[in-house]
């Protein structure tokens, strides 16, 4: 059972200022599922129990101006510069400027669109990023 604090639900472990191998002090490995961030500001999750069990989470982002959707509802396509291995990644979708609730379609290797579930023109543009489940 997850242990929680106010709103915050603890599922994973997230562990910072990571050299070398991430543990959770003392010694203690870290759970798989677990994330670190390196110093680098990469990030990282523990795969498996193995020492070598952490691997990089593949992380594409942008933005989407509004000029960019367009049809009934407003679709925008987002083409990465470089494909995925699959289309095994979890797609986040946000906007400061409008409250509507945006999704996701045909995700390929390649992209995804964005549909904004609506006709009324954007006032400002739609963030998006895409992790690679590892």
């Amino acid at each position: 059972m997850p242990h929680t604090v106010g709103e915050l639900t603890l599922v994973n472990i997230a562990i910072f200022e990571v050299d070398g191998d991430p543990t959770l002090g003392g010694g203690v490995e870290a759970p798989v599922g677990s994330l670190a961030l390196s110093d680098a500001g990469g990030i990282w999750q523990k795969q498996s129990t193995a020492d070598t069990g952490w691997a990089p989470i593949k992380r594409k982002s942008g933005r989407m101006p509004a000029v960019a959707f367009s049809g009934s509802p407003r679709t925008a396509t987002v083409v990465f510069d470089s494909p995925f291995a699959d289309n095994n990644y979890e797609v986040f979708l946000g906007s400061s400027s409008d409250v509507r609730s945006l999704t996701y379609e045909s995700k390929t290797t390649t992209g995804f669109v964005i549909n904004t579930n609506a006709s009324r023109a954007l006032i400002g543009e739609v963030s998006w990023s895409a992790d690679y489940d590892i």
